[in-house]
């Protein structure tokens, strides 16, 4: 479904919104540019979509729109299908609109020159996606809705280990995506080795030549593992689940929040029945704040939200509170109004920023069952 209030502009998809009647300062003051970079095209679009679609939903006038009289607003969109080259220069094409306040929704990878860029330049960033832990425990005005990598690692190493009593497990990771992956997998291994877990093989791979099934297939046969911890995106995942499928391995994959977006289920099907994952994301959406929010993007897009299309609404939402309360609209008196506030309300639970700008928040476990995420209690 076609985004409200599109239009093609020199910098790429440009979106202009008017905020609700009530929330407009004046329909004649100069709009304020804010930006949104993600992965809207390429095998990563999945994440970029869902993060887009979240930030013109809490900008818009539907019935998700954050309070605060923010006046109007220029919201313009990039696509840096996930490559670091292309995320740099959309901040640089930004920055050149005037924009001084973006969402970043790309990959940890993708954003690694893009966001020292745009620090330097003072603007302020406020990422949904990115968790590299490098990023963390820095004053500047970098601000991360997701949590550190590192943490889904560790959790996962939890779970496989205390929870299921697994004493031995095999990782695969996607280089196209190499700080994440890397991060994801060395706090697992770390983790679980402390545990008294054996990793069984790490093979790293790179998408872009598509997965390495032979050599998967051989490790998991030369090691006898019946677990294994994918650290990719959703294509990949459901490559590998279904190659297991066809093996008839009867081996059960274990997921950080990556590949967690809407074709996971849709094209893995019965291939990814048993999968679990964890998440920050309430994929059942049983809090109050969290059905009403589904509510409103199925309404706007037709199709239930990603775990990517709740972050992009958060990262925004913060935004548009911060400016609310905020003096000036500059970058540093919104960061200076995101830490006075500290606490936000998410969509499924509250959002605590520390004072170097890092989110800590709930994470959950889930399984697939029968197309379906269901909550591990």
């Amino acid at each position: 479904m076609k985004p409200k209030n599109a239009r093609i502009s020199r910098s790429g998809l440009a979106f202009a919104a008017c905020a609700a009647a009530a929330l407009v300062l004046s329909c004649t003051a100069k709009p304020l540019p804010i930006g949104f970079i993600g992965p809207l095209s390429g095998p990563s679009s999945a994440v970029g979509l869902g993060g887009r679609n979240g930030f013109l939903l809490a900008f818009g006038d539907g019935p998700e729109a954050a309070p605060g009289k923010i006046g109007r607003t220029r919201l313009l969109v990039e696509d840096d299908e996930n490559d670091q080259g292309k995320c740099l220069t959309a901040v640089q094409r930004l920055k050149d609109e005037g924009c001084r306040l973006i969402v970043l929704g790309s990959t940890s990878q993708a954003a690694q020159k893009a966001i020292p860029w745009a620090l330097g330049a003072g603007m302020l960033v406020v990422s949904p996606t990115v968790s590299d832990p490098t990023f963390s425990g820095r004053d500047d005005l970098f601000f991360r809705v997701n949590e550190s990598s590192d943490a889904y690692g560790k959790m996962l190493a939890e779970t496989i280990y205390r929870r299921y009593g697994i004493l031995n497990a095999g990782v695969i990771g996607d280089a196209r995506n190499k700080t994440y992956a890397t991060a994801v997998r060395d706090a697992f291994m770390e983790k679980y080795a402390a545990y008294g877990g054996r990793t069984a093989f790490n093979l790293q791979f790179d998408s872009a030549e598509g997965i390495p099934g032979e050599e998967l297939e051989q490790q998991l046969a030369k090691t006898g593992t019946k677990t294994l911890v994918a650290i990719t995106a959703s294509a990949e995942a459901v490559k590998i689940a279904k190659l297991l499928e066809k093996d008839r391995t009867g081996i059960r994959l274990f997921l950080p929040p990556w590949p967690l977006t809407l074709d996971l289920i849709r094209n893995g099907g019965e291939a990814v029945e048993g999968t679990v994952a964890v998440s920050i994301a309430d994929l059942e959406y049983r809090s109050a704040t969290a059905k009403k929010f589904y509510d409103g993007y199925m309404a706007e897009y037709g199709e239930p939200p990603s775990f990517t299309a709740m972050f992009g609404w958060e990262g925004a939402a913060i935004l548009r509170r911060a400016l609310a309360d905020a003096k000036t609209a500059s970058a540093e008196a919104v960061k200076d109004r995101i830490l006075k506030t500290g606490t936000f309300q998410g969509i499924q639970g509250n959002i605590v920023f520390d004072a170097n700008g890092d989110a800590s928040r709930d994470k959950f476990l889930f399984e697939i069952k029968k197309g379906k995420f269901v909550r591990v209690e």
